[in-house]
């Protein structure tokens, strides 16, 4: 870990490590918590709310506080404080006013669903903004106050839904709420940290000069990237029902593990490809041994959660989910193809070809817009896990094929 913050010049102070494994964890503990005491079903229901929180941290990331990440060190210093502020005011107006909008949708949806919009629109603004102010603190350097205000978050998420549970009162609604209103202290403490609570007209015009232009590029891109990943999620629940949606989720958190693992991987390996950018022939040996020695830590890993994966579901889920438990299984190969062409992804990221990366991801998102009602309709969750995988041999093949075509990768220099 030591040499992955060196490599990204990122400071190796210690409360990084226990801040992400405290995020981390809690998310783990509270999903398995949820998948038991409400069921599948409810389970399934609840999943579907934050489908809508992924999705608004998605648009949050590309247009908020990904570019803030890149701007806060280049703002000069006696502004930087009036830039956080006014980004903070700034993104939750523009929050705001996007939930309110999309609250005017929640008539269409079926009566369970409707119970939870309150709770749900309030928990994924409060949560948003708490991941501003987090990513706020982290760019900031101010990594103890980052930790304590997950820790205050997380901490009361899990006290309170335990006791929810214990005291047999768990439902979506209930879970919902305790896990948007956990986030209210957090916030309070991260906006006194970063000097947000005087509303500043100059310091949210000032942040919106600095975002504009990034965001015309990003937040279209990040939209196409959260279709092409959960397109077929989405389309699982509307044509399956809450209970097929609950079992993909839950499966999903299973391989938590693995996208540890992949994060890992992109964080310490990606600067040492990026170094041998103009060396096409050495990039693609290393490509081909990068393959090679993380063949030994993720192929045990995908073996042991498709032989193990089912029993850890229906131990969670109960009989009620038992019909489901082949997801894990079909779930492994899908993992075994975004790490069989996970090293493609690295060289064409090293080589800055973000075009044909995004290229990539749109041809995956025609693919999911056409064919997801065909193959969930006629194969239920099989067909969910087919698009998925072929989403990623499609990505893998247009990648591929590009930089063979541009020659940054070079199967004749692989020995």
């Amino acid at each position: 870990m030591k040499k992955i913050l060196a490599i990204n010049n990122w400071p190796a102070h210690w409360w990084i490590l226990p801040d992400q494994v405290l995020v981390s964890g809690a998310s783990f503990v509270t999903h398995l918590l949820l998948a038991q005491a409400l069921g599948i079903s409810s389970y399934g229901q609840f999943a579907a709310v934050l489908l809508v929180q992924l999705f608004f941290l998605s648009l949050h990331q590309a247009s908020v506080s990904g570019i803030l990440q890149v701007v806060y060190p280049h703002v000069p210093a006696h502004r930087q404080r009036a830039y956080s502020g006014g980004l903070f005011w700034g993104q939750a107006i523009a929050l705001a006013a996007l939930l309110l909008i999309a609250s005017l949708f929640a008539f269409i949806g079926e009566p369970p669903y409707r119970a939870l919009w309150v709770p749900g629109i309030i928990l994924i603004f409060l949560s948003v903004t708490h991941d501003y102010l987090r990513k706020v603190l982290l760019t900031q350097g101010s990594y103890r106050q980052a930790f304590l205000i997950d820790l205050v978050a997380n901490g009361l998420q899990l006290v309170l839904l335990a006791g929810l549970s214990l005291w047999g009162k768990m439902n979506a609604a209930a879970a919902l709420w305790v896990i948007g209103l956990t986030f209210v202290p957090s916030i309070a403490m991260g906006a006194l940290w970063i000097g947000a609570w005087r509303l500043s007209a100059w310091g949210m015009q000032y942040a919106w000069l600095k975002h504009r232009q990034q965001m015309r590029w990003l937040l279209p891109a990040a939209l196409l990237q959260w279709a092409t990943g959960n397109y077929f999620i989405v389309a699982a629940g509307w044509y399956l029902g809450a209970a097929a949606l609950g079992a993909l989720r839950l499966s999903q958190y299973l391989f938590g593990p693995v996208n540890l693992l992949f994060q890992a991987l992109e964080n310490y390996f990606l600067p040492q490809a990026a170094a041998l950018q103009r060396q096409p022939a050495q990039l693609s040996a290393f490509a081909l041994r990068l393959l090679r020695r993380s063949a030994w830590i993720f192929l045990p890993i995908l073996l042991a959660i498709a032989l193990a994966g089912p029993s850890i579901l229906e131990l969670i889920g109960g009989t009620e989910v038992a019909a489901y438990t082949y997801v894990c299984r079909g779930l492994a190969l899908v993992y075994l193809l975004v790490w069989l062409g996970y090293p493609i992804r690295m060289v064409l990221r090293a080589s800055l070809l973000n075009r044909t990366f995004f290229s990539g991801y749109a041809w995956a998102a025609v693919f999911s817009l056409a064919a997801a009602p065909m193959l969930i309709s006629n194969f239920a969750l099989w067909g969910v896990m087919s698009g998925l995988g072929i989403i990623q041999f499609i990505m893998s093949v247009y990648w591929l094929l590009s930089l063979l075509r541009r020659q940054n990768l070079q199967p004749q220099a692989i020995q």
